[in-house]
């Protein structure tokens, strides 16, 4: 695969998993919060294959902490408990 097309199944998956939690939430909330629990995770693995495919020589540090404010700005919007849960995790890393 080119790293063109592995950045956009990246980003289909970054997006896909909120998307699907957006619209399952009227009538499926517990499985709208697994979705974008799922989303949160996958953030974080987008996140890390982007400096992989890349080959962006950072510190791994720098993306926990993009990976954190993504948990922080999901648990400000949905104020669900799994992004609670990520965003304490995450921070004092």
């Amino acid at each position: 695969m080119t790293p063109g097309a592995r950045f956009a199944l990246v980003l289909l998956m970054v997006a896909a998993f909120p998307v699907a939690g957006a619209l399952t939430s009227e009538k499926f909330p517990a499985l709208s919060t697994t979705f974008h629990a799922i989303g949160t995770v996958c953030l974080g693995a987008g996140i890390f294959l982007t400096a992989q495919i890349f080959n962006l020589e950072e510190n791994w540090t720098s993306g926990i902490l993009l990976w954190a404010i993504g948990a922080l700005i999901g648990w400000l919007l949905l104020e669900k408990w799994p992004h609670a849960a990520f965003l304490a995790v995450l921070a004092p890393i």
